[in-house]
C-alpha cells in the first residue's frame, strides 16, 4: 500500500491501493507486540486516553515516537495542536462507549475492562 500510494498515488495524495483491491488496515504497536506474543500485562486507565494495558501503553508511546508529525514538523506549537486534536479525538470516541456502560453494566469498571480486553484480543488476532 505504502509503495503504490507513494508512487502511483502521487506521494500518497490519492489512495490508489484501495482501488487495486489492497485492503486498508489500521494497526498499532500494541497490536504488533501482541501478535509477537507479548502479553497485555496489567490493565490501566490512562488519563485522557481511557482503558489500556501496559503493552498497549508502551505501544501508544511507540506510535507517538514514529508518528510523522513528531518527526517531520519542526514547529512546537503545530505539534502541540496536532497532539491535542489527537487526544480530543480519542477521548470523544470513548464517550459513547462510556455512556453505554453506565446504562448497562452493574460494575462500570469491570464492564469497560472486559470489553476493552476482548476488543484488543480480536484486533490482535485480526478476526
Amino acid at each position: 500500500r505504502f509503495f503504490i500510494n507513494s508512487t502511483v498515488g502521487i506521494l500518497g495524495f490519492r489512495d490508489v491501493a484501495s482501488q487495486m483491491g489492497i485492503p486498508k488496515t489500521n494497526e498499532d504497536f500494541g497490536q504488533t507486540f501482541g501478535s509477537y506474543g507479548v502479553g497485555p500485562g496489567p490493565y490501566l486507565v490512562l488519563p485522557f486516553f481511557g482503558p489500556s494495558t501496559v503493552r498497549d501503553g508502551v505501544g501508544k508511546v511507540m506510535d507517538i515516537l514514529v508518528d510523522p508529525i513528531q518527526t517531520s514538523v519542526k514547529d512546537d506549537s503545530a505539534r502541540l495542536v496536532a497532539n491535542s486534536i489527537r487526544v480530543l479525538e480519542t477521548r470523544a470516541s470513548l464517550l459513547s462507549a462510556e455512556q453505554a456502560f453506565e446504562a448497562l453494566a452493574f460494575d462500570r469498571y469491570v464492564g469497560v475492562k472486559n470489553a476493552y480486553l476482548a476488543n484488543r484480543k480480536v484486533q490482535i488476532d485480526d478476526q
